[in-house]
């Protein structure tokens, strides 16, 4: 099947029907509002810091980071240690719905709760708690744009001092299959019109180069776009009519049901953050497996 012909929708709001002005300007405000939805500034964080109901988690690569200072109530959440599964034969899976439930509600948190999550990283360990969060339905979750590095470029206060929060009975909800994508719809979906391939990892690894191994290289008919070219000189997010522009040159369109995948699903879960929460494409899904189960499976056709 030709992959260059996208799947008509009938809620397509990209499509055909209103005048195109009036399209640009109902996108743009819907562009305003996501950002306001799924991002904050520190601006935001100084506003809201006595707020019992928003509970900031610091995502940063190493705990020694978060001791070393973090912004004042600001708990440690470690991406591998507390987001993935223990145990299995592929890294970086989602972990159960329960072990989530243990590690926000020895962290003091709700399912009522606004969650704010910052890294040292340029925000790809804090987007992958967040597609986490949003995967297991927590309503309110956001990422401080620019983590540490706009905390640190503001003047922001910070602190070695670790807050003392009571334990609590944290609630998930039923996963949102829709946001994750598993090794058996990779492939059945490979002949596909109607989906792409986003290949977010280095140029080097998506050609198979780096790391050298025999099963190196990409998904058959992947699109290649690096996951931080999404992100401005000064750690934060570019705008949002920069990054659609990005995408739409690659070919990823909001028509097309698009699976995103890195090499342990955490650069992918960046990149399904900017398409699905900030440009808003209807569907988006994480494969979080990514190259590391797929490349481990002997069925999984390749090409570098």
């Amino acid at each position: 099947m030709d992959r260059s012909i996208p799947r008509a929708r009938a809620d397509d709001r990209w499509g055909a029907g209103a005048p195109v002005a009036e399209r640009e300007l109902e996108v743009q405000a819907e562009r305003v509002a996501a950002r306001e939805r799924v991002l904050v500034d520190t601006g935001w964080l100084r506003e809201h810091l006595g707020d019992e109901r928003v509970r900031l988690l610091d995502v940063s690569s190493d705990p020694d980071v978060y001791a070393q200072g973090h912004l004042p109530g600001a708990l440690h959440l470690h991406w591998r240690t507390d987001l993935t599964a223990r145990h299995g034969p592929v890294g970086g899976q989602v972990l159960s719905r329960e072990a989530l439930a243990r590690a926000l509600g020895a962290r003091g948190i709700t399912e009522d709760d606004t969650v704010v999550l910052y890294d040292d990283c340029l925000g790809v360990f804090a987007a992958r708690a967040y597609w986490v969060l949003k995967y297991y339905g927590h309503a309110d979750v956001r990422l401080l744009d620019g983590g540490r590095a706009a905390r640190e470029a503001d003047g922001e206060e910070i602190t070695t001092e670790a807050p003392t929060v009571e334990p609590t009975v944290y609630i998930t909800q039923a996963p949102e299959r829709a946001i994750r994508a598993e090794w058996r719809e990779v492939i059945d979906r490979l002949q596909d019109a109607s989906t792409r391939y986003l290949d977010v990892r280095t140029s080097m690894e998506y050609t198979g180069h780096e790391p050298p191994t025999a099963r190196g290289g990409h998904i058959p008919g992947a699109i290649n776009v690096n996951w931080a070219h999404v992100i401005d000189g000064d750690g934060r997010l570019r705008p949002s009519e920069d990054l659609e522009r990005l995408y739409r040159r690659a070919g990823i369109t909001p028509e097309y049901d698009i699976i995103v995948y890195s090499q342990i699903g955490v650069r992918s879960a960046h990149s399904w953050f900017v398409l699905h929460e900030l440009l808003g494409y209807p569907s988006v899904s994480n494969y979080d497996g990514s190259w590391d189960e797929y490349s481990s499976i002997r069925a999984s056709p390749f090409e570098r």
